[in-house]
């Protein structure tokens, strides 16, 4: 069963608890339902350190095939394919100071 108070917009649907924010607003992806959108989407909105391979969708063979295959397309077509698969070429969400966790210290803080 959900906790109190999630909604489910859609289905299908992913929200995410994190580990350190359990509480509302929940976070639901609004993204493009590919793999590897749904892994960078979670990578995001942890709260523990995520670090994702530059594919993470693909296993070492496929990976190898992809990066020989874009190769050799002209640039323009290299350069939006990078967009849509890579992990270096996609907008990163901006950390506010509202994600850090409760009771993380801010460096120079001593603790009490």
């Amino acid at each position: 069963s959900l906790p109190p108070g999630v909604q489910i917009p859609e289905v299908p649907s992913l929200v995410l608890f994190p580990a350190f924010s359990k509480e509302p607003p929940y976070k639901v992806f609004r993204g493009k339902w590919k793999v590897q959108h749904i892994m960078w989407w979670i990578q995001d909105q942890a709260s523990r350190p995520l670090k994702l391979p530059e594919l993470p969708h693909l296993d070492e063979l496929e990976a190898s095939a992809y990066w020989e295959q874009k190769a050799a397309l002209p640039p323009e077509r290299q350069q939006r394919i990078a967009v849509e698969n890579e992990g270096m070429h996609r907008p990163r969400p901006s950390k506010s100071p509202q994600r850090q966790r409760k009771g993380r210290r801010r460096k120079g803080e001593a603790e009490l």
